[in-house]
């Protein structure tokens, strides 16, 4: 104490003082340890990767003085780990990552925190995307997630394969088709496919339906019409039996299909095994790298084939959010988080990743131009206008899944297509009874 403040024994020294200056100097050294905040957030691989992985977070840290920290799983178990929070009543993840397809809306402010409150400390508010906005909003009316990732299904297709075989971007759904079988080819004559026409997310699960959404719209199909379940009229059947067809007749996808998610599928076309995909438009940002592809320069994208006078222009779409458990010892830290990774300022630098943007700013920013190129940007653009994403239901997941699992009794020739979107439709119905 002497040393430090240059204070005189005989003056300053006595016991209660040099106790009492003492406790201090502890307290002052120990306090910012004490009041950093930690939070976790439970998250997918691809949120972490378009923060520069962990570049965005320790800007935010800077900021804030309030670190997060990652966990991160596919698709599948993080709903599964969010539920076994929300049933137990744990605050294990302070932030919780979910899609609109995977968050039941019944799910709302007696689980999440509620939002609405607290909308206006963001004085951008009105940038948000409105329909991103409104998909989370939970039954009970109140908003209880901000949106930070978008996605649309995109037609992508390696151009030099394309004029090789003279081949026109397809229109139509046959169209498609016929492309889909002039490109899967033995390259080599050894009597092995070398490239493949098509590559899907085949695995049952919540991917798989990603893509049968990317041929039910552009169909003219839905899942349901009001309370009424009509994913097995004839669109629905189409888009089944499509699928089916380019595994079983047409021969046009990779061995071990049925295995496939998003990650097998961007493996197949950054490596030149698949000639066409579905999948959303923020791939073909990773496949034009040198770095990263062998394809780099001739991955395009153009909107989905549709059949003519049905199609509905679009195919599947999405958005993930992130949701603050109402169990969350540090709320006030968990919303500068949400906030943060939902700004538009956030939201340009994860573009230039290959994030898709939640802010209409976003759309028109040089990132996102320069990320994807003047013409995918339109392309991208007019989709977004069209487009629309399901209405949240408290039974949307369990009836994707539903459809799922039909789907593969298809693909293993144990049912029709038509009999798989049968006994599919007949179980989403009971689950609305």
């Amino acid at each position: 104490v002497e040393e430090m403040f240059g204070f005189s024994k005989s003056k300053w020294c006595t016991k209660k003082t040099a106790f009492f200056l003492t406790v201090m100097i502890i307290f002052l050294v120990l306090t910012p340890l004490a009041s950093a905040t930690k939070i976790q957030w439970l998250a997918h691989p691809v949120h972490f990767a378009v923060t520069g992985d962990g570049e965005l977070l320790k800007q935010f840290q800077e900021k804030t003085g309030i670190e997060v920290v990652p966990v991160l799983y596919g698709v599948d178990v993080i709903m599964e780990k969010a539920m076994m929070e929300m049933l137990s009543g744990s605050s294990t993840f302070d932030v919780i990552s979910l899609s609109n397809t995977t968050w039941r809306n019944d799910l709302g402010s007696d689980v999440f925190l509620e939002l609405d409150s607290r909308i206006s400390e963001i004085e951008d508010y009105d940038d948000y995307v409105p329909g991103l906005i409104e998909a989370f909003r939970a039954a009970d009316g109140k908003l209880v997630a901000l949106p930070i990732r978008s996605g649309a299904a995109m037609l992508h297709y390696r151009e030099d394969l394309y004029n090789e075989y003279g081949l026109a971007v397809p229109v139509t759904i046959d169209e498609f088709v016929s492309n889909a079988q002039a490109l899967t080819k033995d390259t080599t004559g050894d009597g092995v496919v070398d490239v493949y026409g098509y590559a899907f997310m085949g695995k049952e699960g919540s991917q798989l339906i990603d893509d049968f959404e990317s041929w039910l719209y552009p169909h003219g199909g839905a899942f349901f019409d009001g309370d009424k379940v009509v994913v097995n009229n004839e669109a629905g059947v189409e888009a089944a039996a499509l699928l089916t067809d380019l595994l079983n007749v047409y021969k046009v996808v990779p061995a071990g299909t049925l295995s496939y998610t998003s990650s097998e599928v961007k493996t197949a076309m950054q490596e030149g095994l698949a000639a066409m995909t579905t999948l959303w438009w923020q791939y073909n940002i990773d496949w034009n790298k040198p770095e990263l592809s062998k394809i780099a320069g001739n991955a395009r994208m153009a909107k989905l084939p549709q059949k003519p006078d049905k199609g509905l222009g679009y195919g599947h779409m999405g958005c993930w959010a992130v949701f603050i458990d109402k169990n969350c010892k540090e709320v006030d830290a968990a919303w500068e988080f949400i906030k943060f990774i939902s700004s538009a300022e956030a939201q340009k630098y994860m573009v230039a990743r290959g994030n898709g943007p939640t802010r209409l700013s976003s759309f028109q920013s040089e990132e996102f131009i320069n990320a994807v190129g003047p013409e995918a940007a339109q392309i991208i653009a007019d989709v977004y206008a069209v487009g629309k994403m399901p209405s949240p239901s408290p039974i949307f997941p369990e009836a994707r899944e539903t459809v799922a699992r039909e789907l593969h009794q298809a693909f293993t020739g144990a049912k029709t297509p038509k009999q798989a979107m049968d006994d599919a439709a007949s179980a989403i119905q009971k689950l609305i009874q």
